[in-house]
């Protein structure tokens, strides 16, 4: 499938949220997990997506991070995948099953395909989220198009 949903490949257009632009989905996804707007500010300003996540690891987490972190992904996928970006486009056409294969032990959003991971099953939750969006977008184009006789 490649790597086409990364949250580190750039938005069409920087996200801007509470006055504060965000290059990449890793860089608003990281910023969520914060708990004042000084490591807002520094984790957007973070010169690549891995800069970012690294800094997102540091930061002071919101105390009920574990419990909103599906909800603050699938902000960041909706803002990441709409009807009119290219990401959007490519999660439109995908097919089938969306699993984010990893090596780095991360059960909970993907699945690890490492050695020391073979027996744990992953939750792929990434994977569930970028799927509900997909069918909320197709289901959009089909609602569009039934409103105007199929006509663009």
């Amino acid at each position: 499938m490649g790597n086409w949903f990364s949250n580190f490949i750039p938005f069409d257009q920087p996200i801007i949220l509470h006055g504060v632009s965000f290059r990449t989905p890793e860089h608003l996804y990281q910023a969520l997990k914060a708990t004042n707007i000084e490591d807002v500010i520094i984790i957007a300003a973070c010169e690549t997506p891995g800069n970012a996540k690294r800094l997102g690891y540091k930061i002071k987490c919101k105390s009920d991070w574990n419990e909103i972190k599906v909800d603050c992904m699938e902000y960041v996928i909706d803002k990441q995948f709409t009807i009119t970006s290219i990401q959007g486009q490519k999660l439109i056409n995908s097919k089938g099953l969306i699993v984010e294969l990893n090596y780095w032990h991360d059960n909970f959003w993907g699945d690890c395909t490492c050695k020391k991971c073979e027996n744990i099953k992953g939750q792929n939750n990434l994977g569930k989220i970028l799927e509900r969006k997909r069918e909320e977008l197709i289901n959009k184009i089909f609602k569009a198009e039934a409103e105007t006789g199929g006509e663009k």
